[in-house]
């Protein structure tokens, strides 16, 4: 800082020590002041020029920050200060490759600054650097090693780098040092955290030896109990694990992974045969016996039991749920009713009973009298069944007896809404949808269901009304702002149907920008969960955040786009076409006429730029964006990066998501970009036209790149193989 300030006269040296100051402080008004002032004096001075650029940018004049702070480093490129503020500047725009960068040039030139070497490690962790935040960290150590906070992050960066062992030598070291005064809650929380790293290293063991000694630390004893008896299953001990899954299953008995532990403690498992399930049957029976109230225990058996005695099995499942009335019973039994076969007998199980309660009011097979719920909610079941079979007619024919049942059942409607939107009738299911919203007008829930069934009429003015009625504020701003990503989903369909493709292909933007705001959200925990010795939570937070796009709405966004894209690249040449046509009518009109028409545009510019102001702010037409895209594929290519990297498990999003991938990469001419999103869709060849249709497209696509002389020879060897194992498939 002293040679920072050497070029400056006496008076001004102080003035420069106080400009750090004031950014330290966070008093950004009273630095630009300052700064603004000592320019008058040194307008050369470089250090200065670029403190001045930085309070611009944290008081919102970005541009010019960033620009001034660019000159400045031009001016003294062997200036730390103005590196580490170029970089600091980078690191709040979001751009921290390039903030790195900045700091590593810093570091150059001042190894040992501290407070460097913080902000480097806090970006290498952001963007998963791990080599690197382990080589930080330990600098940090080094300097200071009596900071007990110095140990415990060097410690977390080895276990998020793998180095579990490394990460235990550390922070043996660090329990040689800890001081006395530290807090119960932050003690637990330290041994909680090193019990998680000898569980993550499968050290059964010394695990059970540290919990022995410190679990009277350990305020989590839920935990302590979980990994008491994992360890105990592991060490073979099978007395000591029943004892400690027992307890597990004492203080939560709906838990399906303590079922799962205490089925491993018994050896026993499914592999889909008859024996197997028989012995799951056995296993849930005896659990039953020892839990007679948890009721996922006898939902879970319902997966394993034969088809011969499903019925009795799930009659008997769902009788008291018909009594007490559970409106939600059809989506617990939807992943037990995995077979037509299964489908068929439960939906003939309802038919006997709605039958019996009509004529008689009892069961099927029961003499006892019932009250009139149970009807109710056989009716309902019933037509939930026929509409997942496929069934419409039937369904709504259900469905609207149960209405007649009780007209004030708001379920009712909305299964109803459902069903005539299966059928096509989606002017019929937003009117029922909307039906069920004005018997609760308070309901959120209800609210956002009509919103989406009107979107899908084509109703959007009288949607987006409607979804402002649970707003405080309603500027669209401040809807983008809340992330309600369903919301612009449906929107962003209903204007690229309307071929508006500016309004429709940024509400997938600004998904895009939700996600990566959650991701970027959690550069704030890096020093706080440190501080507050939050181990566990935050390795836990840090994982969940490498996953932050592993999303049903992310995928089904992205794979809306990449078609959009797409479709929009086709269209372009017609779109540009009729601008060309419409100038020159433009141009052939008269100077009077060409007045008139600027005008009239620009009148109607101002009056929605002046009663929409915000939407102007987000570019929510998408006019900016569309304008500044140079390729719509290359656009479409940013959305699948991330995409294709995505598990996803549903089905019905799965299929369209990688078929959208693979036709995007077919016209990329992108071979081995086109492979990777076919293993999707390899299980689809024999049943799907358009999937065999990519398989053939995708062996000419590879045939052409053999073919090519600068395609390097172990690629070359890669696509023979890939073709060979595509045409067996075919």
């Amino acid at each position: 800082m002293q040679e920072a300030a050497a070029g400056l006269p006496s008076k001004e040296q102080k003035n420069f020590k106080l400009l750090l100051k004031h950014y330290e402080t966070k008093q950004y008004k009273k630095g630009l002041k300052l700064g603004e002032k000592m320019l008058e004096v040194a307008p050369q001075h470089a250090e200065t020029k670029c403190l001045y650029g930085l309070f611009k940018f944290l008081l919102g004049e970005k541009e010019e920050g960033m620009k001034l702070a660019k000159e400045a480093l031009g001016k003294n490129f062997k200036s730390q200060i103005c590196w580490h503020v170029y970089g600091v500047i980078q690191r709040n725009n979001k751009n921290y490759p390039e903030a790195i960068k900045c700091y590593t040039q810093a570091l150059k030139l001042d190894s040992e600054n501290l407070n460097i070497l913080r902000d480097m490690a806090l970006l290498q962790i952001q963007i998963r650097d791990l080599n690197g935040y382990v080589d930080t960290r330990r600098k940090l150590l080094l300097n200071k090693t009596s900071l007990p906070i110095n140990w415990i992050t060097f410690a977390v960066a080895h276990h998020l780098n793998g180095d579990i062992p490394e990460a235990l030598n550390v922070l043996s070291s660090h329990n040689k040092i800890i001081s006395d005064d530290i807090k119960p809650y932050e003690k637990s929380e330290l041994y909680t955290y090193e019990a998680m790293l000898y569980f993550e290293s499968q050290d059964w063991q010394k695990l059970v030896e540290f919990l022995d000694k410190n679990s009277n630390i350990i305020t989590d004893k839920l935990m302590t109990k979980e990994y008491y008896c994992k360890a105990y299953i592991n060490l073979k001990n099978k007395e000591k694990a029943t004892e400690y899954v027992k307890q597990l299953l004492a203080s939560n008995n709906e838990n399906s992974l303590y079922y799962d532990l205490y089925r491993e403690i018994q050896e026993i498992s499914s592999n889909g045969t008859e024996e197997t399930n028989q012995k799951m049957v056995e296993f849930f029976d005896q659990l039953e016996k020892e839990h007679p109230n948890a009721s996922n225990i006898k939902r879970t058996r319902l997966i394993y039991v034969s088809n011969q005695d499903f019925v009795k099995r799930i009659d008997q499942y769902i009788r008291p749920y018909f009594i007490k009335g559970l409106p939600a019973i059809f989506s617990e039994l939807k992943g037990v009713l995995n077979t037509k076969e299964r489908q068929t007998a439960f939906e003939n199980l309802l038919l006997a009973h709605m039958k019996s309660l009509t004529e008689k009011g009892t069961f099927d097979g029961d003499t006892e009298q019932q009250f009139p719920c149970p009807l109710l909610w056989c009716y309902m079941v019933l037509a939930q069944l026929q509409d997942h079979m496929g069934k419409y007619d039937s369904a709504l024919e259900h469905v609207e007896k149960g209405i007649k049942h009780t007209p004030t059942l708001i379920e009712l409607y909305l299964i109803k809404a459902k069903i005539l939107k299966h059928k096509g009738d989606l002017k019929g299911a937003a009117e029922t949808a909307d039906k069920a919203r004005s018997l609760d007008l308070a309901d959120r829930y209800l609210n956002n269901k009509a919103v989406k069934y009107l979107i899908r009429n084509d109703e959007i003015e009288k949607a987006e009304h409607m979804f402002k009625n649970f707003l405080r504020e309603s500027n669209d701003e401040n809807i983008v702002d809340l992330q309600v990503s369903w919301y612009e989903i449906e929107k962003g369909l209903y204007y690229l149907r309307k071929k508006e493709w500016g309004t429709g292909l940024k509400q997938f933007k600004f998904i895009e920008k939700h996600f990566q705001d959650m991701y970027d959200d959690q550069f704030d925990f890096h020093t706080y969960c440190m501080r507050k010795y939050q181990l566990r939570s935050y390795v836990g937070m840090l994982r969940q955040q490498d996953r932050v796009y592993q999303n049903n709405l992310f995928a089904k966004a992205s794979q809306i786009m990449i078609n959009g894209l797409m479709q929009y690249a086709e269209e372009l040449p017609k779109i540009k076409q009729a601008e060309e046509e419409e100038k020159k009518n433009v141009e052939d009109m008269d100077k009077e006429a060409r007045k008139k028409l600027k005008k009239e545009k620009e009148l109607k510019d101002k009056a929605r730029n002046d009663t929409e102001p915000h939407k102007t702010k987000i570019d929510y037409w998408g006019e900016k964006f569309l304008a500044e895209m140079k390729d719509p594929y290359q656009e479409a290519s940013n959305f699948a990066k991330i995409a294709i990297t995505l598990k996803v498990e549903s089905e019905k999003l799965r299929t369209p998501l990688f078929t959208a991938i693979s036709h995007l990469y077919l016209k990329k001419r992108k071979p081995l970009l086109v492979l990777k999103a076919f293993k999707h869709l390899e299980g689809k060849i024999k049943e799907s036209e358009e999937v065999k249709k990519i398989a053939v497209e995708a062996l000419k696509l590879i045939d052409e790149h053999i073919g090519k002389e600068d395609t390097a020879p172990e690629v070359k060897t890669l696509l023979e193989n890939a073709k060979q194992q595509l045409r067996a498939k075919l």
